[in-house]
């Protein structure tokens, strides 16, 4: 009975979770300051076909992020379209070093019901968006 060579050369899932986080990231979303208008803020998350969109600080730093989930939620018929995109985002945002381990990423995930996790650089500026179902299959 052979064995296959893919089979031997795969990962084990526990591998799989030690590797960084920054391996199974999406595109850094759109990032604008907390006082964009919510109009500029979902015209940008179309535009990028993003489900998301960090406000950030003058150095880039993210202080908040407006999901999908969040317009649906917050926006939608609430909200005026000239209402500013602090009053709808999530803050603080929670983030996990690009670093970090994927499990490390996973459990935040989980632990705060998230959908979407920056991956911050040593500065604190997003490098990468991971995604719960992606980094669900990374693992």
């Amino acid at each position: 009975m052979a064995i296959s060579v893919a089979r031997m050369t795969r990962p084990s899932p526990a591998a799989a979770l030690l590797r960084p986080a920054i391996g199974a990231v999406a595109p850094v979303p759109p990032t604008l300051p907390p006082q964009a208008p919510l109009a500029e803020a979902l015209a940008a998350m179309a535009a990028a076909r993003a489900s998301s969109v960090l406000a950030v600080d003058g150095d880039g730093r993210p202080l908040g992020i407006l999901t999908e989930q969040d317009v649906a939620r917050r926006v939608a018929f609430r909200l005026p379209a000239d209402a500013p995109l602090s009053a709808a985002m999530t803050a603080p945002v929670i983030g996990c070093a690009a670093g970090e381990g994927l499990w490390r990423a996973v459990a935040l995930l989980r632990a705060h019901r998230l959908r979407h996790l920056p991956l911050l650089d040593a500065a604190g500026r997003c490098c990468g968006m991971l995604h719960r179902a992606e980094a669900l299959e990374a693992a």
